[in-house]
Order: C-alpha cells, then sequence, then structure tokens
C-alpha cells in the first residue's frame, strides 16, 4: 500500500462524506454535485538526499510532501459557518496524520502547516500539508 493510500485509509474513518486521490480532485471542477466535505490526498512532490553508499550499498533518505485537501461547500458559507467547518475538519485531517505511523515510512507522518487555497465555485478548499519520510536501500552483490 502506498504511503497516500494509507492516507486516505485513515480519513475514511473521519467526518468526510468523500476521501478520494488526486485525479478526483482534477474532477472536481467538473463535478455539478460533490458529496461534501470531502478530502483529497496527493503527494506534492519529493526530495532524496545520499544517505549512505559503498562500493555494493546503495541508500538515500527520500522525502515526500503528502498533501490533504479539505473542501467544503458554500451552503455553509452562506449559513456563516464555513470557517468554522472548515477549522473542525482541518484539525480532524491533522489529529488524525499527526505522528501516523504509516508502513514503509522510516518515521511517523509529520504536519507542515496548512493554507487557503480556494474560493471559487460555491467551495472553500484548504491544503494541508505532511511530511514523509523513507529509506531507499539497495545492495549489490
Amino acid at each position: 500500500m502506498s504511503t497516500v493510500e494509507a492516507v486516505i485509509a485513515l480519513l475514511r474513518e473521519g467526518p468526510f462524506k468523500r476521501v478520494d486521490g488526486a485525479l478526483a480532485l482534477a474532477q472536481l471542477a467538473t463535478e455539478p454535485t460533490v458529496a461534501l466535505p470531502a478530502a483529497f490526498v496527493l503527494e506534492e512532490g519529493s526530495t532524496t538526499q545520499d544517505a549512505a553508499q559503498g562500493s555494493q550499498i546503495f541508500e538515500q533518505v527520500e522525502t515526500a510532501t503528502i498533501a490533504v485537501v479539505v473542501v467544503v461547500g458554500g451552503d455553509a458559507a452562506r449559513r456563516g459557518a464555513a470557517e468554522r467547518a472548515l477549522e473542525d475538519l482541518a484539525e480532524a485531517v491533522v489529529s488524525r496524520l499527526f505522528a501516523a505511523a504509516i508502513p514503509g515510512l522510516e518515521r511517523p507522518l509529520a504536519y507542515q502547516g496548512g493554507q487557503l487555497l480556494g474560493l471559487d465555485g460555491g467551495r472553500v478548499t484548504r491544503i494541508l500539508r505532511f511530511r514523509a519520510v523513507r529509506r531507499l536501500r539497495l545492495i549489490v552483490s
């Protein structure tokens, strides 16, 4: 199971009506009706550093940024509840993912912060970022 799949599984136990991946997020703009609140998980990018090298050992540490995009509907905004709903959902994501031990990762997930992403199409969107670290190792014989 990939890190993104593991994060999706953790978030499906939470308050969201829909939890999905990057492809579903890309389709969000064209979907007239979406079950909200929703969360979409994607790997934003990664970097690597050499950890050890020898004549037969190759090792790198990969640090990936896992992003969770939280979406609430504008109907809540009309009632004046969107901001509070967005804060509550962001807190639910952080409390579920912060320090979560995911198989294949070197360390538990670390929260990196978040920001408002968009206000359009009757939806309010916030992005939350987490750091995932794994070790790549190959021994050549």
